[in-house]
C-alpha cells in the first residue's frame, strides 16, 4: 500500500535526493510505517537544501509540479490547470487501497481528482485563510494580499468538501472548516525526553533578561513589533530571533529604533540541539504573529520551560494562559507583562510550570497513540 501526499511547498528534489524540514520529518514518520512506499508531489523548493534540509530514505519519491504564485494573474490558472493534468496523470496509476494525503492548493486539487478516481482521501488544515486575510488586511491594507488569502480559504474549504477523513493542528480550524467526517485534532510537534528538571534548571540559571522568538523574519510573524517592543523595555532586555529572511531589512529597522545593539538576528539553526540550546538562554518567549495555526516554535519553547506570551490568535488561544495573551500590536500590554514576570519569582514559576504541562500533552508516546487510531480506523476500519 502506498501513500501519495500531495502538497504546496517543503520539499526540494536535487539529485534524484528528496529533502524537507524538520517539521515534516516529523509528520511523515508519524505514519510512514504504514506504507511500502510515499510519493510526495508538490513544488520544488530549492531552498530547503540550502536551510539544512535533512535527507529522506529510499521509501520516498518526489513528483514536481510548477512553481506558482497566486499573485501571477493569469499565469497562476494555466499552471494551475497544468499541474492538475500531472496530478492526475500520478493519481490514475494508483491501486484502489492507496491513500491520499492533501494539504494546500494542490492538496485540494489533487484530493478532488482522487474522489473521481474513488481513492480514500485526508485533508490536513494547519492554517486559517480567512483569519490571515482578515489580518493581513487590517496590518498592511493590501488588496492583492487579501485576494490571495481569500483564494486559499476557498481552495481549504473545497478540500474540506473532499475528504473522507480530515486532521486539524488545533481545535480553531475544526470549528472554522468544519466536516461531518472523522477527524484527528493534533499537531505532529514531536517532543521527546520532556522532564521537570528542565524547570528546575530553568530556575536556577541567571536571568539575562532575554526575549526569544524562532520563526521566518516577516511582519506576519510580528518581526518589527518584537523589535520596537524593546523601546518600551529597560536597556538590560535584549531581543534574539531564529529564522530564515531579510536579516539586514530588521536590523535597519531596530537602527531606526535606536536598539540594534540589543537586537540579533541568529539566521537559521540546522539542528534540534541548536533549537533547543537557543531556547534555553531565553528567559521570555514571544509569539507575536498576526496569524498562527498552532506554531511548533511556540511548543518546542514550552518543552524548554520557556514562560509564553502570545498574540490572541489561531491556536495560541488554546495553549497559552488567557492572562498571557494579547491583541495585535499591543506593545505596552506586552512590555507591562514582561516586566511583571521579571519582578515576581512566584508568577515566573507559575508560567514555566503551566509551559512544561502544556508540552507534556504533545510529548511523543501521547501523540503517536492519537495517530495509530487514528490511522488504523482509515487503513482497518477499527
Amino acid at each position: 500500500m502506498n501513500l501519495y501526499y500531495i502538497c504546496d511547498i517543503g520539499f526540494s528534489k536535487n539529485e534524484n535526493e528528496i529533502y524537507t524540514t524538520r517539521g515534516n520529518i516529523n509528520a511523515l514518520e508519524r505514519f510512514s510505517g504504514y506504507f511500502d512506499k510515499i510519493y510526495i508531489i508538490c513544488r520544488n523548493r530549492k531552498t530547503v537544501v540550502n536551510d539544512g534540509g535533512i535527507k529522506l530514505g529510499c521509501k520516498y519519491n518526489m513528483f514536481i509540479l510548477e512553481d506558482i504564485k497566486i499573485s501571477d494573474g493569469i499565469t497562476f490558472f494555466k499552471k494551475n490547470h497544468k499541474n492538475k493534468r500531472t496530478i492526475k496523470n500520478i493519481l490514475k496509476n494508483c491501486n484502489q487501497n492507496d491513500i491520499v494525503i492533501g494539504l494546500g492548493l494542490n492538496g485540494s486539487v489533487g484530493l478532488r481528482i482522487a474522489n473521481n478516481l474513488h481513492l480514500k482521501t485526508i485533508g490536513y488544515i494547519g492554517g486559517s485563510g480567512i483569519l490571515s486575510a482578515k489580518k493581513e488586511f487590517q496590518l498592511d491594507h493590501s488588496f492583492s494580499q487579501l485576494v490571495k488569502n481569500l483564494i486559499i480559504h476557498y481552495y481549504q474549504k473545497k478540500l474540506v468538501k473532499s475528504a473522507d477523513y480530515m486532521q486539524y493542528v488545533s481545535p480553531y480550524l475544526k470549528e472554522e472548516y468544519s466536516t461531518f467526517q472523522p477527524a484527528l485534532i493534533s499537531s505532529s510537534v514531536l517532543i521527546e525526553n520532556i522532564t521537570k528538571e528542565i524547570v528546575k534548571q530553568r530556575k536556577n540559571k541567571v536571568n539575562t533578561y532575554t526575549i526569544g522568538i524562532v520563526g521566518f523574519l516577516s511582519e506576519m510573524k510580528g518581526t518589527s513589533f518584537a523589535i520596537e517592543l524593546l523601546e518600551s523595555l529597560p536597556p538590560e532586555w535584549n531581543l534574539k530571533i531564529v529564522g530564515r529572511g531579510d536579516i539586514d531589512h530588521y536590523m535597519s529597522v531596530a537602527q531606526e529604533h535606536s536598539v540594534a545593539n540589543r537586537v540579533k538576528l541568529l539566521g537559521q539553526l540546522k539542528t534540534e540541539k541548536q533549537i533547543f540550546d537557543f531556547l534555553d538562554g531565553v528567559d521570555i518567549y514571544i509569539q507575536p504573529s498576526v496569524s498562527e495555526g498552532l506554531p511548533r516554535a511556540t511548543i518546542e519553547a514550552m518543552s524548554r520551560g520557556c514562560p509564553v506570551i502570545a498574540n490572541q490568535v489561531g491556536g495560541l488561544v488554546d495553549i497559552v494562559d488567557k492572562e498571557n495573551l494579547f491583541p495585535i500590536n499591543d506593545i505596552s500590554g506586552y512590555a507591562d507583562r514582561i516586566l511583571q514576570i521579571s519582578k515576581d519569582p512566584g508568577l515566573l514559576e507559575k508560567m514555566q510550570n503551566h509551559s512544561f504541562e502544556v508540552a507534556a500533552q504533545f510529548e511523543n508516546d501521547i501523540i503517536q497513540n492519537r495517530y495509530d487510531k487514528f490511522w488504523k480506523e482509515i487503513i482497518y476500519g477499527k
